[in-house]
């Protein structure tokens, strides 16, 4: 019997040393920069209350910035805490101007019948100037709106009941206030480019030396005619890729990313033949990422560089039309060719990202996807001969991207 208090009586002090030695562990934590000097409400023990500015937890103590000195404080004297976390104005006003700008191009600068989000060609550089200007104002307005709006929030942790429950909440506690809660898990991006295409470049080309009249657009058919009012696409695409990713480890994201791989369309003319081309493509990528120099870069940059296989939905059109009659012209369709699959496809891409703040970053981004060529029959009375067409392009552009 003795022998068995004697083998038990240390297995019980090592347990609880094991215990202590876990919470003095945990308490050692760098407090996160979102968290330092946030106020801070602490409830003792007897009932004193101390108010002022978060410092930090080290060796078991709990440090409180009250008036001109540190406040050292004994975990185990504490019942409560209270942080008050304030409005995030600057934050709020950079997500209101950057979603402004995005989304009043988006809408207002949008070429029409093109392929997703590709802005239409504006002439003035005023124009865009002073749009662009009242996008910014409009979004930054509501997002200062919604700072003076946001109630402010308060974290509470409660530190009575049991020795387990006390246990739980302080490791929840100092979670909180930890590099590693500051870590952002879960990523958006929008991407946005200036496409280096490759079919509409070479249709453009071949078309001029043929002798075509260009538009980079399809002109509608009306009913006594044709409607030439439409502006005329860029090479630019607000809306390049859609990526959300999840942080597996600090320098390692996975994810599915959606990419706009049409160009512009194509409508050229001489005085009897029109030719219509047309690339709408879209795929879907599953995505590696991986930040390279983590520990090297300054503080509030990264540079990723990704990649990414999927699917691509091709959607080539190339058609000559013939036409006649004024003022009502009838048009007869001479040659027509699609290619209409879905393929295999890979994605790669890099990126230099600047963090304004801990969940919203800017970047610049250079990317190329690779699809599959094809063959696309000549157009022999036109001296348009048979191409060999690489249905994948890249571009360069921006990013900005939501980290929560």
């Amino acid at each position: 019997m003795l022998i068995l208090i004697m083998l038990a009586y240390p297995c019980n002090t090592f347990g609880k040393q094991q215990h202590k030695q876990s919470l003095i562990s945990i308490s050692q934590t760098n407090i996160a920069p979102d968290v330092f000097y946030k106020k801070v409400v602490v409830y003792l023990k007897g009932g004193d209350v101390l108010t002022g500015l978060l410092v930090g937890v080290e060796n078991d103590l709990f440090i409180i910035r009250a008036g001109k000195k540190n406040e050292k404080v004994p975990l185990n004297n504490i019942t409560k805490i209270t942080i008050e976390t304030e409005r995030k104005l600057g934050q709020h006003l950079s997500c209101g101007m950057i979603l402004g700008t995005y989304l009043g191009n988006a809408i207002f600068n949008r070429a029409e019948n093109q392929p997703i989000a590709y802005m239409k060609k504006i002439e003035s550089g005023w124009e865009i100037f002073f749009q662009n200007a009242m996008f910014v104002s409009l979004g930054g307005g509501l997002g200062y709106l919604f700072s003076m709006i946001a109630e402010r929030e308060e974290k509470k942790f409660n530190f009575e009941g049991s020795d387990q429950k006390r246990q739980d909440e302080w490791r929840r506690f100092l979670k909180y206030m930890s590099q590693e809660r500051s870590r952002k898990r879960l990523h958006i991006s929008i991407q946005g480019g200036s496409v280096f295409t490759n079919v509409s470049r070479k249709y453009s080309g071949i078309l001029e030396n043929s002798g075509f009249w260009i538009l980079l657009y399809q002109p509608q058919k009306i009913s006594y005619g044709w409607d030439y009012g439409m502006n005329p696409a860029s090479n630019f695409n607000l809306l390049r890729k859609l990526q959300l990713s999840i942080s597996l480890k600090p320098q390692i994201e996975f994810g599915v990313a959606l990419i706009s791989l049409g160009e512009p369309f194509l409508h050229g003319e001489n005085r009897e033949s029109w030719v219509n081309q047309s690339l709408s493509t879209n795929g879907i990528y599953a995505v590696g990422i991986y930040k390279f120099f983590i520990s090297e870069i300054p503080k509030g940059f990264s540079w990723n560089v990704g990649a990414g296989a999927g699917a691509a939905k091709v959607d080539f059109s190339l058609e000559h039309i013939e036409y006649f009659g004024y003022p009502i012209y009838d048009e007869v369709v001479v040659t027509s060719h699609s290619i209409k699959e879905t393929r295999f496809s890979t994605v790669f891409f890099t990126e230099l990202n600047f963090y304004l703040y801990n969940s919203l970053s800017l970047g610049l981004v250079a990317d190329y996807v690779f699809v599959p060529s094809e063959n696309a029959p000549g157009i022999p009375e036109l001296n348009i001969p048979e191409q060999r067409l690489r249905l994948g392009n890249g571009s360069i552009g921006f990013n900005f991207s939501f980290h929560f």
